[in-house]
């Protein structure tokens, strides 16, 4: 004679089917949010706020200024020529190494990309749709730098990102001054005895603000359903 085998309420298998699945979703969600040390244990917020901050930088000759009649269209081909190349310069090694310093954090915790905007198509100039391989190792880091020469100008246009807005502005404002140390020593070993340079002025006052305010509670409800679901 078999004896009938006990067997849970098909309700109580269910829920306790959902209780761990929620579990395991509280627990990616918790992940996204926060990290696990050893050396001391505890829990760590991670810093997912971002903000931004933009400044554009006229790059001018004080010999030639734009006022004057003596103007031509040649001279502003030259100048925004030179800016190109000062766009370059400001996210070399050098450079940002130099605005490391000013801020004083690491310059491997700056990511300095430059776009490419000469003979580039307008649509290329967008930033969502031109990705270079960089950026994707750029993008990891807590200070981020774009800088994009305007084609048709003579400007430098400075797209910071940190975690913080004051961040922000200080790293675009420090990556201009780093850029104008860098050229000042230039010219010193290279063009002594000129009396003609070209000088950069910043275009209003910086703004910093946070891009991603409301971005943090959607990670983790997403987080949290997508975990809860394949569980």
């Amino acid at each position: 004679m078999r004896l009938p085998r006990p067997r849970l309420s098909w309700r109580r298998t269910l829920g306790a089917k959902f209780a761990l699945a929620a579990l395991v979703g509280l627990l990616c969600a918790a992940s996204t949010a926060f990290t696990v040390s050893l050396a001391p244990p505890g829990l760590h917020a991670r810093h997912q706020t971002i903000a931004a901050a933009g400044l554009h930088v006229l790059v001018a000759d004080p010999k030639l200024p734009f006022a004057s009649p003596g103007v031509t269209n040649g001279d502003v081909l030259v100048l925004t020529k030179r800016t190109q190349l000062y766009a370059t310069m400001m996210v070399s090694q050098p450079v940002v190494a130099l605005t490391a310093a000013k801020l004083g954090i690491p310059a491997a915790s700056i990511g300095a990309i430059s776009r490419l905007t000469s003979n580039a198509p307008a649509a290329m100039l967008d930033p969502d749709l031109e990705r270079h391989a960089n950026e994707l190792l750029a993008s990891r880091k807590p200070f981020r730098l774009d800088v994009q020469a305007d084609p048709n100008l003579p400007v430098i246009n400075v797209y910071a990102a940190a975690p913080s807005p004051d961040g922000a502005v200080a790293l675009a404002s420090a990556a201009v001054d780093a850029l104008e140390r860098e050229l000042v020593a230039w010219r010193a070993d290279h063009v002594a005895g000129t009396d003609r340079s070209v000088v950069l002025r910043v275009l209003g006052e910086p703004r910093g603000a946070i891009v991603n305010d409301n971005i943090r509670p959607q990670v983790l409800l997403l987080t949290f359903l997508l975990a809860f679901g394949v569980a």
